[in-house]
C-alpha cells in the first residue's frame, strides 16, 4: 500500500460500504486519498488450493501478530 499511497497520512478513510466480499469469496476494498480525492481499488482473491499462499490468510496473520506484539505479551528469555 505504501507504493500506491506514499505516506500513510495520504489515506483518507475506510468505511464499511467500501468493503465487500463476493459470493465466491473475493475481497474488494476501495481506498480514498485525502489530498487528491482519488479512489483506488484493491482486490484480494483467496487461494482455494493452498491456504499458505492466500493473501487474505497472510494479511490476517500479520494483523494478529502485530496486535500481539503491541500488547507486549512476548516475554523476554531469561
Amino acid at each position: 500500500m505504501w507504493h500506491c499511497f506514499g505516506r500513510s497520512s495520504d489515506l483518507g478513510y475506510l468505511r464499511k460500504q467500501h468493503v465487500s466480499v463476493s459470493a465466491d469469496g473475493v475481497f474488494y476494498l476501495r481506498l480514498l486519498r485525502v489530498k487528491t480525492a482519488e479512489e483506488q481499488g484493491l482486490t484480494l482473491i483467496p487461494d482455494k488450493e493452498d491456504f499458505l499462499t492466500c493473501p487474505l490468510h497472510s494479511l490476517a496473520i500479520a494483523l494478529v501478530m502485530q496486535s500481539r506484539a503491541l500488547r507486549g505479551s512476548a516475554k523476554p528469555a531469561p
